[in-house]
């Protein structure tokens, strides 16, 4: 499998600097900022059923036209995307999710970092396994009958009760994922 984040993913590919050709041929363009002089920004970005969010960009690339698109730039543009290359699993990202605090010197960012790094995290965690971003992850075990009961009866009906009652359960601190 292979993660590339931004320069990274130039490199996946079919680039005339040694790329290593995992997108059937695909060259990627820089992501349209860089067009307008801008080098550097807190980009939003979205996915389906996701709320948006800003993630760290630097002359990154727009994937588009290769893959599935995961994640877009919010004018347009892959900013993820994800695919096979023989037997492997290939995500490439045009961001950088994975961005300390201080790289965003300046930049009119929105979202928390913690966010964009349980970003990162997950992208490292579906490109180690090989699974696509767009599948939902496997749940945790609730830890008792009625949690078991209410969790049932929430993906079953999406019914108030039965949220509140997981909800309950939640703790400051809780990573999305177990969310």
């Amino acid at each position: 499998h292979y993660l590339g984040i931004c320069a990274g993913a130039f490199f996946a590919g079919n680039s005339p600097y040694n790329g290593l050709n995992l997108t059937e041929g695909k060259q990627f363009p820089f992501y349209r900022a860089e067009a307008q002089g801008i080098r550097k920004a807190a980009v939003r970005v979205t996915a389906e059923n996701e709320a948006p969010m800003d993630q760290y960009w630097e002359d990154g690339p727009d994937l588009s036209g290769w893959g599935e698109e995961v994640l877009s730039y919010h004018d347009g543009g892959a900013a993820v995307a994800e695919g096979r290359f023989g037997k492997g699993w290939v995500l490439l990202v045009g961001t950088h999710p994975e961005a300390p605090e201080t790289w965003y010197g300046g930049l009119d960012y929105r979202t928390p970092i913690a966010d964009s790094h349980d970003y990162a995290a997950r992208l490292v965690e579906r490109a180690l396994s090989g699974t696509s971003m767009t599948t939902l992850p496997q749940t945790v075990a609730p830890s008792s009958p009625a949690l078991a009961a209410a969790h049932r009866k929430y993906l079953e009906d999406s019914d108030h009760a039965s949220l509140v009652t997981l909800a309950a359960e939640l703790r400051e601190g809780d990573r999305k994922s177990v969310v």
